[in-house]
């Protein structure tokens, strides 16, 4: 083979273009990042609204109702249990809404 057609065969391959994953997440091109921001806005949004909703489906009645269904445990360690777990939901929610 001669030497100008070795030369041509190397110059085929050089338009590599990243994977799905590679690309969307270790993307430094403004408008994938911007298109990363939005999705993951949102989904933050549909998080923080979930978390919202829990709260005011607990705040709909004195005492402590609906997150008892969401934890293990009966009688007092039902109720320690939806206590904790209420005070989870009222942080991730705002921290969820605060920075996203």
């Amino acid at each position: 083979m001669p030497m100008d057609e070795v030369a041509l065969d190397h110059h085929d391959d050089h338009d590599h273009k990243p994977g799905f994953f590679v690309r969307w997440l270790f993307s430094t091109n403004h408008k994938d990042i911007g298109t990363l921001y939005l999705v993951f806005a949102m989904i933050a949004g549909i998080v923080g609204y979930t978390l919202s909703g829990l709260i005011r489906m607990e705040l709909m009645e004195p005492g402590i109702g609906v997150l008892t269904h969401f934890v293990a445990g009966e009688g007092d360690v039902a109720i320690q249990n939806a206590k904790h777990f209420y005070n989870v939901v009222i942080t991730y929610h705002g921290l969820i809404m605060i920075f996203f």
